[in-house]
């Protein structure tokens, strides 16, 4: 059998690619709707019942199956849903919670894991996982703190006495588009920035300078005669 290699151009890893993969063979296919330029009526439910005419018409993949697909995903909803309740029940919180993540109080972390063990459907390893980000380089557990500016804007990170926070998990949201030369570098002093400000060590005038001579640039794709229409409208 040929050997086969994959290659990791920047900024992906190779642990984002097997991701990819994944989530697009167990719940990408089952979800996939096909869509092409093509003119058809269509019957719009929602208050009121009526007929249009779409410019594009959709059909499903090959693999298209909507209760699979929506049950691969409520069902991470109920487990988050399972986990905020029992936190609530034995007096712990969560700082933030994802897709399929939850960082919660630190005195019940271990409960909580040995609460869902019973689903475990794996000979090894935890059904929740501790994540990487909680241990230090000697592998001990470490104290982390959270600066959360909204449900999807939040930063993790670790300080020594009054040494400068330290962000081991932060998010990108808002920030991703932005091109800029070293993404994660960048985005790392920018939460650093940030959590100095929210523990009051720089001031917002200290925040804002190291930003105020750059530019916020992102990527514009123009894929079709429509996109290149509103460039020229643009510039």
């Amino acid at each position: 059998m040929p050997r086969v290699s994959i290659e990791c151009p920047p900024p992906y890893t190779l642990e984002d690619i097997l991701k990819i993969i994944a989530n697009a063979a167990s719940y990408g296919i089952f979800i996939e709707v096909k869509t092409r330029d093509e003119k058809c009526a269509v019957d719009v439910y929602g208050l009121e019942h009526f007929e249009a005419e779409a410019s594009k018409k959709e059909s499903f993949g090959d693999f298209f199956h909507p209760i699979i697909s929506t049950i691969l995903t409520s069902g991470a909803r109920l487990l988050l849903a399972m986990a905020e309740t029992w936190l609530e029940q034995h007096g712990g919180y969560y700082a933030f919670c994802d897709t399929d993540s939850m960082a919660v109080s630190p005195f019940n972390w271990k409960k909580l894991q040995q609460f869902f063990e019973p689903l475990n459907p794996f000979k090894e390893g935890d059904f929740l996982k501790l994540e990487k980000e909680n241990r230090a380089e000697n592998g001990k557990l470490r104290e982390l703190w959270c600066y959360g500016i909204s449900a999807k804007r939040y930063v993790l990170y670790y300080s020594d006495d009054d040494e400068e926070p330290v962000p081991v998990k932060w998010s990108s949201h808002g920030l991703g588009h932005l091109l800029h030369d070293n993404e994660k570098e960048w985005e790392r002093k920018l939460w650093t920035n940030i959590a100095q400000y929210a523990l009051g060590r720089i001031s917002k005038e200290e925040l804002l300078a190291p930003y105020a001579t750059e530019y916020a640039v992102a990527k514009l794709s123009l894929t079709k005669p429509r996109a290149h229409t509103l460039r020229r409208m643009l510039f």
